[in-house]
């Protein structure tokens, strides 16, 4: 699934440290983070398809229902220490969720 993403040039816009969305018709429904959000996104659709946790079973519904689920970039991390990015972006995170309060992140 990530080689698919790449070939279709996600890579230069989600291959980046930092936070990211789901959304569904636009409005955010999921708030994650990552150090490659690019290889996030393949292990959630791989998720989307076996539909073994909740959220996936309801997003799994919901774009065979006809709604429009897709994935943006909401931060992308400024430090390139490992460590430092671990913590750049855990701290981030706390903050888009309790900003945006996604309903599958309750």
């Amino acid at each position: 699934m990530y080689q698919s993403l790449k070939r279709k040039g996600l890579a230069p816009q989600f291959e980046c440290a930092g936070i990211y969305a789901i959304l569904l018709d636009g409005k955010i429904v999921y708030i994650g983070k990552s150090r490659n959000i690019l290889m996030r996104m393949a292990q959630h659709y791989a998720q989307l398809a076996q539909g073994k946790e909740h959220k996936y079973r309801l997003l799994a519904e919901a774009t065979r229902t006809g709604h429009k689920m897709c994935f943006t970039v909401l931060y992308r991390a400024k430090q390139t220490d490992y460590d430092a990015i671990t913590e750049e972006i855990g701290n981030m995170e706390g903050v888009y969720i309790r900003f945006h309060r996604p309903s599958l992140n309750q």
